[in-house]
């Protein structure tokens, strides 16, 4: 029986990452691969008038629980390593200064829309 190693149909190398660094020496540490699953939960919380910038029949209450939503996900499903002294816990992210979790945030949301995506998927980010 001849083994068959796929180059295309395989699991997520979930090793590769990418590190990001703040002018301070902390950093980030990111997956660079998602499975259908994550993308899908990510994808899942990311309503379409947040990604196509209106905000129709949404308080800013509601765009700010959404965009929190958000990056809970991105943060659950893309942090594997970090400058602070405890394993990445959406708890200790949640009670970081709010400059140093904007800085967060904002490399969450680039890290995942550089992230190339299938034409569905595409549509939605």
């Amino acid at each position: 029986m001849t083994e068959k190693t796929s180059k295309f149909l395989r699991p997520v190398d979930r090793t590769l990452t990418k590190k990001y660094e703040h002018e301070s020496g902390d950093w980030i540490e990111l997956r660079q691969n998602l499975s259908k699953r994550e993308v899908n939960a990510i994808l899942r919380v990311m309503p379409g008038d947040v990604v196509d910038g209106s905000s129709t029949g949404k308080t800013g209450s509601e765009m700010v629980d959404m965009l929190s939503s958000v990056a809970e996900t991105l943060f659950t499903n893309l942090v594997v390593a970090w400058s602070v002294d405890d394993t990445p816990n959406v708890d200790t992210y949640l009670s970081l200064p709010s400059d140093a979790a904007n800085w967060i945030d904002k490399i969450l949301f680039e890290h995942f829309n550089g992230q190339s995506l299938s034409g569905d998927e595409a549509g939605k980010q």
